[in-house]
């Protein structure tokens, strides 16, 4: 019978309250659940983009440690160190050189953060560090990736010593678009597409182990570094046996390919490089100064690779390196069969022509070489047509043509003098200059010395005897340099203008010439001579370099030259600096090749078409 009152009232039969309470408790615990996995997968995602975050900042750390390593070297700046390998038994983070080999499988492995091992030699002498000369340290730290994985490393052979044949690379701009052995390294991404060819170096983050990677102390490279399949192309970061081996950048998440890469190219290596050179080239001249009464010298001609005198007044060009050497040579030919009064230290060649008879020179001997009916002599040496007619030099520079009968000179051979070849002083270059009937050649007069003279000395032991010392300003703690002499050695004490003692013993005694320098004896063994510009204001008002004005002196590090589209502002077309005297083939903007005193900031920033870097030296 039903019960009214229930009804009426609207009670619930307890059944169905239940299954309210129970339908309540299940929508909680799945919200629960929910909440709980969205918790955990955020945790995850969390974890996986912290991991992602400190692999990249490792990697920018170690790129910014490497080139920096390489900048700040000691001996050669711009040499990159030998990788880590397990050859010796372990990866222990110290460099392992090579001493019997140069193949391209020595140069992958862990990134060097310890001193060099041996085999490895000290960068300059070939000594070895154990034999107590010195220990070159890797880049200082460990770095490791999110996974704790330390970071490996690949590098060119053109910026790495050659330890078998005791070769050190000549690392200055020139060898971006010509490298001294051969192409960079080569990076692409994933889908094959090229990303670099100018690639110096490599640093690969190689992520957790992947299916069937075992990574025990000194496992094989296969088991850091990754390798995938896409299409008909296998990519793959494990080996290295070409010149401009290929490298892939990775997402570093992928489950069959982690590795994560940044690289380092030859542009970004230069670039660093030069802003060490540039402190060098302004120490150099604020000790100059220092030394001088406060004046700097004055600048050598662009274009004047011969020995970069100074040139008097001349506010504008490359930096004065050594002292002029003054020189009149007059070189005088009569009857168009002799010269005398050639100095070959001054005049490089004289060339004469056969016009005797319709015959070519047929033999030569010494400094005299022939083409056709031409004679070159640079020095001591014949030229002979079937011994018949004889045109000589003799080591004073007395040059003489005479037809030959026996061992008798009886009738003056007729020969027409083309040209001489001399020292030209609006350039400084030696350029070749007509002297048919005489020609005289006078050396550029300055009368500043140069940072870096030159000397013909006596050595023994420690001690340097010559001339000029004091009359070049040389001081205590300028670098020496040349043959017999040590690296590392400087000016210890200067005891007259023609004695002074260095802090190194020679290796050889007698005579010779040498470099005693404000500049360390790389930037001239690197050929960095040819990319430094320097200018001195010719006033108070001073120069003036973007915003800045009353600038004393400034340094213009010139780069590479830009041969290709889009081209320098200064020229709008290919530069070339083979003996150039055009400020157009070494600056890059129409305000700095100009020969007013007004440079471009020094902040702007290195494109294609402008390579140029701009720092005051003073104030």
């Amino acid at each position: 019978m039903n019960n009214p009152r229930s009804q009426k009232q609207g009670y619930a039969v307890p059944g169905a309250k239940q299954q309210g309470i129970a339908l309540i408790l299940v929508a909680f615990m799945l919200g629960l659940a929910v909440t709980t996995l969205l918790i955990a997968n955020h945790s995850v995602t969390s974890n996986v983009l912290e991991r992602e975050r400190m692999t990249r900042q490792a990697l920018s750390q170690a790129k910014e440690s490497l080139i920096a390593w390489a900048v700040s070297h000691e001996y050669n700046p711009g040499q990159f160190p030998w990788p880590d390998r397990n050859g010796d038994g372990n990866y222990d983070g110290s460099s392992d050189c090579a001493t019997n080999s140069f193949a391209y499988s020595l140069f992958i492995g862990r990134l060097p953060s310890q001193p060099a091992t041996s085999p490895c030699y000290d960068p300059k002498t070939g000594l070895n560090i154990y034999a107590g000369y010195s220990v070159y340290p890797g880049v200082g730290k460990a770095f490791t990736d999110g996974h704790g994985n330390e970071l490996w490393y690949a590098v060119s052979r053109n910026i790495v010593r050659n330890n078998q044949t005791g070769n050190e690379p000549d690392i200055n701009p020139s060898i971006i678009d010509n490298p001294p052995l051969e192409p960079w390294l080569r990076v692409f991404d994933l889908q094959g597409n090229l990303v670099s060819n100018r690639v110096a170096a490599v640093i690969i983050a190689p992520g957790p182990p992947l299916n069937g990677q075992s990574r025990s102390t000194a496992a094989a490279i296969s088991n850091y570094l990754d390798q995938i399949t896409v299409g008909a192309t296998t990519y793959s970061n494990r080996d290295y046996g070409e010149a401009n081996e290929d490298f892939f950048i990775g997402n570093g998440s992928n489950n069959t390919f982690n590795d994560t890469l940044i690289y380092i190219t030859i542009d970004e290596l230069i670039a660093a490089l030069e802003k060490r050179v540039a402190a060098e080239a302004k120490a150099a001249l604020l000790a100059y100064r220092l030394d001088n009464g406060g004046a700097f010298p004055f600048a050598s001609p662009i274009g004047s690779t011969l020995n970069y005198s100074c040139k008097e007044n001349l506010t504008q060009g490359f930096l004065p390196l050594d002292s002029p050497v003054a020189f009149s040579s007059t070189v005088s030919c009569m009857s168009g069969n002799n010269c005398n009064g050639i100095d070959f230290s001054d005049i490089s060649s004289v060339s004469f022509t056969n016009t005797t008879i319709n015959f070519n020179w047929t033999g030569n001997t010494g400094s005299c070489t022939r083409s056709g009916r031409s004679c070159t002599c640079s020095g001591a040496g014949s030229c002979t047509i079937f011994g018949v007619i004889n045109y000589s030099c003799n080591s004073t520079g007395a040059c003489t043509a005479n037809l030959v009968n026996g061992s008798t000179a009886f009738i003056p051979a007729k020969t027409d003098v083309i040209t001489t070849t001399g020292s030209a002083v609006s350039c400084g270059t030696r350029v070749t200059v007509p002297a048919t009937g005489g020609a005289t050649f006078t050396g550029a007069t300055c009368s500043n010395p140069g940072l870096s003279p030159k000397f013909t000395v006596s050595r023994s032991g420690t001690s340097l005897t010559g001339s000029g010392f004091n009359d070049q300003l040389i001081q205590p703690g300028m670098y020496i340099s040349g043959n017999g002499i040590q690296d590392g050695t400087v000016v210890s004490s200067v005891s007259s203008d023609t004695s002074l003692t260095m802090s190194k013993s020679t290796t050889a005694a007698g005579s010779s010439e040498i470099r005693i320098s404000r500049l360390q004896p790389w930037f001239f063994e690197n050929g960095w001579s040819n990319y430094v510009y320097y200018a001195v204001s010719k006033s108070p008002a001073g120069l003036t370099v973007g915003s800045k004005s009353e600038v004393e002196a400034v340094l213009i590090t010139i780069g590479k030259e830009i041969t290709d589209s889009p081209f320098a502002e200064s020229k709008e077309a290919m530069q070339s600096r083979t003996s150039s005297c055009s400020a157009t083939d070494y600056l890059d903007s129409d305000a700095n090749a100009n020969s007013d005193e007004i440079y471009d900031a020094s902040n702007r920033r290195i494109r294609p078409d402008y390579n140029d870097q701009i720092f005051i030296v003073s104030p």
